[in-house]
């Protein structure tokens, strides 16, 4: 075993266990003025699993109706926290704020039938940088 791994093993399930917890505070909040960084997660909580993140509070109009939605506009985890069902369990964490929730602009194909199979609905809307797929499910 290589110096230092365990306690990078330790280190890395405190931090995942944080994020959770976190998220599931998101329940009690106002999420019109809510948001999450990458940056902010690193510096403020210790959190270092993202190269990559962006949930905030969102406005989109959905069948003629603006709604607020918990918006994930960028997910992208460091190489060795993949594969290990973080997203999965983040956005089941986020999902059980009950808050409509939006996938803005989505790049990878494969999410697709993940975020199906979780009863979201397509949306594809064109926005000033061009046609963006997206996601949302209402959780009413």
């Amino acid at each position: 075993m290589k110096p230092g791994f365990k306690n990078r093993e330790y280190t890395m399930k405190n931090e995942i266990e944080q994020l959770y917890t976190m998220l599931s505070t998101i329940k009690d909040i106002d999420i019109r003025n809510f948001c999450i960084t990458d940056s902010e997660l690193k510096h403020i909580y210790g959190i270092d699993i993202f190269e990559d993140l962006l949930i905030q509070g969102v406005n989109r109009v959905i069948n003629e109706e603006e709604l607020t939605f918990i918006g994930i506009k960028n997910i992208v985890l460091k190489e060795e926290y993949r594969g290990m069902n973080i997203f999965t369990n983040m956005i089941d964490s986020i999902e059980k704020s009950n808050s409509p929730i939006f996938i803005d602009d989505i790049i990878n194909n494969r999410l697709f039938p993940f975020f199906h199979k979780k009863g979201y609905i397509n949306l594809k809307y064109h926005s000033p940088y061009g046609w963006k797929r997206c996601m949302y499910k209402l959780n009413k």
